[in-house]
Order: structure tokens, then sequence, then C-alpha cells
């Protein structure tokens, strides 16, 4: 449910009131995996990160998935991840150079009505040359990962949430 704005408002005063620090976001933003990962970026010269989000659909679950979640997958499930990109990466609507999706790792069907993603893989780049990539797969598991990737390509780091 969404609560108008003067509720909100009403609740942040209160919390000062009480001395109660409040944060709002997506958790992600602060899981250990996150955290993890960034300080392996730091390290890691010509790093490169793709952020990976599963959830454990069976195909033929997916047509209930489809009608469910009609916003779509992007909106739905990688949203998380997009937060992150947004956060961490710098990605914002007027900064984002080029959107390549990895064809091979990406499915599209339409089911029950709704054209929607089974899973796809993209890497956003800005105009000021950061990039990371996004992996979101409805049939792919139950878990979420930061996998970052040196300079060559070689996978040099991946930790998952529920964090380990």
């Amino acid at each position: 449910r969404v609560l108008p704005q003067w509720h909100l408002v009403d609740m942040s005063a209160y919390a000062k009131e009480k001395g109660v620090d409040v944060y709002m976001g997506y958790n992600k933003n602060i899981a250990s995996y996150i955290t993890k990962a960034r300080e392996v970026e730091e390290k890691t010269e010509g790093a490169k990160t793709k952020l990976v989000t599963l959830n454990a659909y069976e195909r033929d679950e997916l047509e209930e998935c489809f009608t469910r979640n009609s916003e779509g997958l992007l909106k739905n499930m990688a949203i998380h991840e997009l937060a992150l990109a947004a956060t961490f990466y710098g990605m914002r609507a007027s900064n984002v150079e080029t959107v390549e999706v990895n064809k091979e790792n990406s499915e599209c069907l339409t089911l029950g009505g709704f054209t929607d993603f089974v899973k796809v893989e993209f890497t956003m780049t800005t105009t000021e040359g950061t990039s990371v990539t996004i992996f979101a797969d409805r049939c792919g598991g139950a878990e979420a990962m930061a996998i970052v990737s040196d300079s060559t390509g070689k996978e040099v780091f991946t930790s998952t949430l529920p964090d380990e």
C-alpha cells in the first residue's frame, strides 16, 4: 500500500523526535555480498562486475509468473540490480550511452497474453565509460550474486546472497 506523503512526513518527524535513524531503499545496497564485491573491484585493475539475480520458477509456472508479475522482469525482478547500478556505478537515464544485450543468454516469451523475459543479460555503459552487467533469470535458482572479473575477463571473485 502506498502511503500519502503527509504520512511519511509525520513518521519522519516522529522518528527524529525519538532519536531514531530511518533508512529507506533497496536492501541489496547494504548487503555484504555487494560490499565484498565492491572491495574486490577497488583492488582489481580494469574490474568489471556482473550482478546476477535468480528466481526458482519451473518453466511450467512461467505463465502464472508472467500474469502475476505483469510489470515485467526488469521492473519486478531486476529492479534491485538496476538500483545497484545507479547507486554504485553512476547509471542514470541521462548518461547511459549503450545497452548491449547478450542475446545468447536471453530469452523472451509470450505466455497468457504477456510478453516478457524468461531471462536477460545486458551490459550498460555510461558516457564516462563505466559499465556493469546485469543478468536476471526467472528459472535459474534462488540466489543473487556479484561476479567480479579482471581486465582480461577472468572471474576473480564471486559473492552470493544469501551471504556466505
